[in-house]
């Protein structure tokens, strides 16, 4: 039994070697394959019409969600509606992208497959119902280098057009599908599949679909270099303790800065030092020159971060004095009187970020030693005083009354004073912390820290297939966990 694509059958040498009962089957394939491909082919230009309108809505969010954001960079609010609006237009045009990748593949297999049909005829070919079985993946799937960053290609599950019903055919096909298909893909399809509804179909040409291919995928470049990339060590997304405590502003916790930006965020690209090992053991050989090395096991060994903080003004001194007492308080266990985390919890597990997709993106780790030395040859810093908005008088004013006539006195009496000025208002002041504090004006803080990854995730989630295409790096993509290291 002959096994061929539709390059295969485009080609006429290839066709001339097949039997009068193969190009028969051939004939009879290539027939049903046109006929499904164009059916795909219309209810992709359709999704495509869909996923775009959507794409457009997605990009003017990111971008008046920029805009505010832009106005009030302080504003952690406005932060995080900006990373979310920008994260929904990244995978917008990712969806975008996959389909007109997806829509010139097909393209391009109607283009073979009629020619094919063409050569077929041109043989004396006659439509055969016993038809071939396709050898190899789906002639439409995606190839894994079609799609570019932030995700993974989009992917069309094997589907054998005739099957051939033996066991071995179908054992064959399903591990083919078990490599090509993986989880990412799965969810894009699923959100692509939901969208298939109208199957009106609308006029997209090749050059077309490659130029908005190319579009597309730049756009989504981009958007991917304007994420935010800066380092940030921050605790679980769940967590109810030290900065995300609910009771940090009745408490008036120096923490509340580290709030505002969802843990540290290091000021300056910090030193980070990491060390892969692989461990073999050595056994001994009598009268040979060399040893035996057999393999242990493998570990990531302790990771350092140094970084460097300056504080200008009260507003930097309050957040670097926050960072100093979060790193001093995260390597402490809850004890005593704690109750959430009830005491006798570890200290808690920290995740670290930045540096793009594939450096670290919610890695999980816990902090082993923070080291941090006071300098002599600097400046200090008032912090921890009370903070007051802008243009508000903090000192209460004592209204003048320069007349002693009875109606002031007694307008005073009823709130009025001279000019029918009111009694001046009282503004609320959210003292950090009631008694001040100095912090030098530069210093150098450095965190050693393990990387923690469960028994759990490691037997169940590892792989190292999948490690070395990145995939378990995406801490932020996956359901728990965090990146793998």
């Amino acid at each position: 039994m002959a096994f061929y694509t539709p390059a295969d059958l485009a080609n006429k040498q290839y066709v001339a070697k097949l039997s009068a009962s193969e190009k028969g089957s051939a004939l009879s394939w290539s027939q049903s394959q046109v006929s499904l491909a164009k059916k795909d082919l219309g209810i992709d230009k359709t999704e495509y019409n869909y996923v775009s309108q959507a794409t457009n809505t997605a990009v003017a969010n990111a971008a008046a969600a920029k805009a505010a954001f832009d106005k009030n960079p302080k504003d952690a609010t406005l932060q995080a509606n900006y990373n979310k609006a920008q994260a929904a237009a990244v995978i917008k045009k990712a969806e975008l992208s996959a389909i007109v990748q997806r829509s010139a593949t097909t393209l391009t297999e109607i283009t073979q497959l009629e020619e094919g049909i063409s050569n077929l005829k041109a043989a004396g070919a006659v439509a055969n119902p016993a038809r071939q079985t396709r050898s190899g993946p789906h002639p439409r799937a995606v190839p894994v280098q079609a799609v570019t960053a932030p995700l993974a290609p989009l992917v069309t599950p094997t589907i054998a057009a005739p099957v051939d019903q033996s066991a071995a055919e179908t054992a064959r096909l399903a591990i083919q599908e078990q490599k090509l298909v993986d989880a990412e893909n799965i969810r894009i399809e699923e959100q692509l599949a939901a969208n298939r509804t109208v199957r009106t179909a609308i006029g997209i040409g090749a050059a077309e679909l490659n130029t908005q291919s190319q579009a597309s995928q730049q756009d989504t470049v981009n958007f991917q270099e304007e994420a935010d990339w800066r380092v940030r060590l921050s605790l679980a997304p769940g967590a109810t303790y030290l900065y995300k405590d609910p009771q940090i502003y009745q408490n008036q916790s120096i923490l509340l800065p580290l709030l505002q930006t969802d843990g540290v965020i290091f000021p300056y690209t910090p030193t980070i030092s990491l060390a892969y090992n692989a461990s073999y053991a050595a056994t001994d050989v009598t009268h040979s020159n060399y040893n035996i090395y057999s393999y242990t096991n493998s570990k990531v060994s302790e990771i350092t971060i140094g970084c460097d903080f300056t504080a200008q003004d009260t507003f930097e001194a309050n957040y670097l004095l926050a960072v100093i007492h979060f790193f001093r308080s995260a390597t402490k266990m809850f004890y005593g009187q704690d109750e959430n985390p009830r005491n006798g919890t570890p200290p808690p597990l920290c995740y670290l970020t930045g540096l793009g997709a594939f450096q670290f993106d919610n890695h999980p780790l816990a902090i082993s030693g923070f080291t941090y030395a006071l300098p002599t040859d600097v400046d200090y810093i008032r912090a921890g005083i009370p903070s007051t908005e802008p243009g508000v008088n903090k000192a209460f004013v004592t209204p003048k009354n320069n007349s002693s006539s009875i109606s002031s006195e007694r307008a005073s009496l009823n709130g009025l004073y001279p000019g029918g000025g009111f009694t001046p208002p009282k503004f609320n002041i959210n003292y950090s912390s009631k008694t001040p504090t100095y912090v030098p004006t530069k210093i150098n803080l450095s965190i050693t820290a393990v990387p923690i990854i469960t028994r759990n995730l490691v037997s169940n989630d590892f792989s190292l297939g999948a490690y070395a295409t990145g995939r378990l790096l995406r801490g932020s993509r996956r359901l728990n966990g965090g990146g793998f290291w």
